[in-house]
């Protein structure tokens, strides 16, 4: 679900986000961790944030994955990342599409 008013106050917030990354048959590939500021939200970029480096990462546009953050350290897997209070949390699974046939 996404309305200009459900992410009217996203903008600005700080999030951590943690993406499972999956083949077609749901057998894990691999996991991505991490955090930044929101800096928009619409329905054609979706939720976009700027991460520590300066890139820009985006989710899709439905705010019902969201949840407030309790505070206190998160440190990512993956990387050893601190990140103290964030405001917010999310997760996502990103199933990978079947592979095309050779008929195709």
């Amino acid at each position: 679900m996404f309305s200009e008013r459900s992410v009217r106050d996203l903008v600005g917030r700080r999030i951590i986000v943690g993406i499972t990354h999956e083949d077609h048959v749901h057998r894990p590939l691999g996991q991505e961790q991490f955090a930044g500021r929101i800096v928009r939200a619409n329905l054609q970029e979706g939720i976009v944030i700027q991460t520590a480096s300066g890139g820009e990462k985006t989710l899709p546009p439905d705010v019902r994955a969201l949840f407030g953050a309790r505070r206190g350290q998160y440190t990512f897997r993956s990387t050893g990342e601190t990140v103290n209070d964030p405001d917010l949390q999310t997760s996502w699974t990103r199933t990978a599409p079947p592979p095309k046939s050779a008929a195709e």
